[in-house]
């Protein structure tokens, strides 16, 4: 087998190389990656909210198995495609569906919060070379922590509730 040569090491890129040049680029790269950070984000909080919808509702848990046909479309599906029992399906969708509305909303609040973050952005790139350039950076910086402030603190509280809720179940 050939060995491969060494990677030849280029020349040290600047930082300020790395910034977007244009206001636009600024704009939307700020708002895609919000919208990609968003995924680990939900992930996480979904994992950690379960454990909050099963202590919460743990009387409607406990208490299917007096149905016979399925009250939604989701059971339906979810026996069809599968193969769960109509009371795996309901105790399923008794879970989920807080769940998916407080991800709903951390995802509307990690969106939301990353538009002043991008107009920022964007003001900042336009404001280079200018006597305002410091002073847009300085607002840009306070958006950034603006919004990581807004998108992990909803998912740090979700996620200590929800360990906590997992405590309460596996020591019950």
């Amino acid at each position: 087998m050939t060995e491969l040569p060494p990677i030849a090491e280029g020349p040290a890129v600047p930082a300020a190389a790395l910034r977007p040049d244009s206001p636009r680029a600024a704009l939307w790269s700020r708002l895609l990656l919000a919208h990609l950070l968003s995924y680990p984000l939900l992930f996480v909080a979904a994992l950690a909210s379960m454990s909050l919808a099963i202590v919460g509702l743990e009387d409607a848990l406990l208490g299917v198995g007096a149905a016979r046909e399925p009250a939604s479309g989701l059971q339906r599906w979810l026996m069809h495609q599968l193969g769960l029992s109509l009371g795996d399906a309901t105790r399923f969708e008794i879970i989920v569906k807080p769940v998916a509305l407080g991800l709903c909303l951390l995802l509307l609040v990690t969106h939301l919060g990353a538009i002043p973050w991008a107009l920022c952005a964007a003001r900042e790139v336009r404001a280079r070379g200018t006597a305002e350039a410091q002073a847009a950076l300085r607002r840009l910086a306070r958006a950034r922590r603006w919004w990581l402030a807004a998108s992990l603190g909803p998912t740090a509280l979700l996620v200590l509730a929800g360990i906590a809720g997992w405590a309460w179940i596996f020591t019950r």
